[in-house]
């Protein structure tokens, strides 16, 4: 049989479809409607910051749950339309967002009190999703992506 140019890409894409689908089952769990209405009061706990991480909806790679990290501890997958909520202290913390083939990080301080918005988003590399974290938004834009977002349950 004649070799097949373009089908060892094709592997590669399926294998990563499969992937995306095996871990998007496994990693999110919506939140219940009260722990999504709750949050979306946009009221820190007491003494705490409030850091929100939504992902816009996006036709590619929309199946593919990328893992979010905050100061090196796993809080969950992120599904497309959907947002993660940690509470974070007072300080220095780092977000980091991953894909299968790229991380993306941010470094932020947080002040007791305050809300804190990033937006991950999926760019298209090639046949793979990159994934992208978004500058912080001011609070009006992160309330209204959070808003048209549903809450995923971290871990």
């Amino acid at each position: 049989m004649p070799p097949n140019p373009g089908g060892e890409v094709k592997d590669t894409v399926s294998l990563a479809i499969l992937f995306g689908l095996l871990v998007g089952c496994a990693g999110t769990t919506p939140a219940s409607s009260s722990s999504d209405i709750e949050a979306k009061k946009f009221s820190p706990e007491p003494g705490m910051a409030g850091l929100y991480i939504a992902r816009t909806y996006d036709t590619f790679a929309s199946l593919v749950p990328f893992p979010v990290d905050v100061d090196g501890n796993e809080i969950g997958y992120l599904s497309a339309g959907g947002y993660l909520l940690v509470p974070v202290g007072p300080g220095q913390h780092t977000v980091q967002v991953s894909s299968m083939v790229n991380t993306d990080r941010a470094v932020f301080e947080a002040a007791a009190g305050r809300n804190y918005f990033y937006e991950v988003q999926a760019i298209k590399q090639g046949a793979i999703a990159q994934a992208q974290l978004g500058i912080v938004l001011l609070e009006p834009m992160g309330r209204l992506m959070v808003n048209q977002s549903k809450r995923i349950e971290g871990r």
